[in-house]
């Protein structure tokens, strides 16, 4: 019974008209206050949103590929949707905190050849032909060195955590190395030496799966290295260092303008902690940022819909709504014109 009424309620919110009115004029670099919604499916959404999405940008990891027990597996379901937007020519642009090389991989699971992908937190970006458009990365010495800081944070707090980092589209572990993530498509190199001197790193990352630590290596560096650097956790086990300019929000900014998109006319999916900052952007400029209702609250917070469905579904029904409005508002559209 009270979940009936808070559905009617919610409904008579959405249908109002300051709300309406807040979304469409929602093309300002101000903050929009709009209340974070829980849906089956999002079937208000046309009520909100009066203008049709171009292109989507997505995560990876925990949208497309949901991760359990350390593997990534992709939906079915999801499978399905991404053929669909295909067929309807809506653009599927892939994010990951990852490797591109890894991208690639489960962009070719889906059936998807020719989609640009971000990697590395924003740190690179690759077209369909896997040719490099952008990199912003951490010079050798730096590499360097803030390894070297964590072995000193090992040795002193008693920990393992384990470090990685990925250059030239690949990821690169050390021999000692193991652990979940580590795929028999890393580069297994002794210790950097073996590095080219020019070698341009786009991410240097760790594994802590104990989250006291991950915390503690966090605060470590950032005292450290955060006047230079970005430095984030993602998944509760991972920490990833990037150049200070570098983030996921930037680089999609980067690819609207190489597509002559606004910021309005995209849609976003993101589920981790570190898809903040692009969910914020695109909510400010008046796009829709998507996330799920097992997310994280820093992200529902950063999003205008939370999906009442978990993010092995989430992806789909949030997809089949935006196919469904845009038709909506190109139906709408041939009547005025046929009127």
């Amino acid at each position: 019974m009270k979940k009936s009424l808070f559905i009617l309620v919610l409904a008579a919110i959405l249908a109002s008209p300051t709300n309406v009115q807040a979304k469409e004029n929602s093309l300002v670099s101000e903050p929009i206050s709009v209340q974070n919604n829980y849906y089956d499916s999002i079937e208000y959404l046309s009520e909100d949103f009066k203008t049709p999405i171009k292109a989507i940008f997505t995560d990876i990891e925990n949208v497309l590929a949901i991760k359990s027990y350390s593997i990534y597996s992709i939906p079915e379901n999801t499978k399905t949707m991404v053929q669909k937007l295909k067929e309807q020519n809506l653009p599927l642009i892939l994010m990951t905190d990852k490797s591109t090389a890894h991208a690639k991989n489960v962009a070719e699971q889906m059936g998807i050849r020719d989609s640009y992908i971000i990697g590395n937190n924003g740190a690179i970006i690759v077209d369909e032909y896997d040719e490099v458009l952008y990199v912003n990365g951490i010079n050798k010495k730096d590499l360097e060195k803030i390894l070297t800081d964590v072995k000193s944070f090992n040795k002193y707090y008693r920990t393992k955590s384990k470090g990685f980092f990925y250059a030239n589209k690949k990821l690169y572990a050390f021999k000692d190395v193991k652990f979940p993530y580590i795929s028999d498509t890393h580069v297994v190199i002794k210790n950097t030496k073996d590095l080219p001197d020019d070698t341009v790193t786009t991410q240097i990352s760790f594994y802590e799966p104990n989250a006291k630590t991950l915390r503690s290596l966090k605060r470590y560096l950032t005292k450290r290295y955060g006047d230079n650097f970005n430095i984030s956790t993602s998944e509760n086990c991972y920490l990833n260092i990037v150049s200070k300019s570098v983030s996921k929000a930037n680089a999609l900014i980067k690819l609207s303008e190489k597509f002559g998109y606004k910021l309005s006319d995209l849609a976003v999916f993101g589920y981790n902690e570190d898809a903040t900052d692009y969910m914020r952007l695109i909510k400010v400029n008046g796009g829709l940022p998507l996330t799920f209702k097992s997310a994280p609250a820093k992200v529902k917070e950063a999003s205008d819909y939370a999906i009442n469905a978990s993010n092995y579904k989430g992806f789909s029904v949030g997809a089949k709504a935006i196919l469904d409005n845009n038709e909506k508002i190109k139906d709408a559209a041939a009547e005025i014109i046929e009127f």
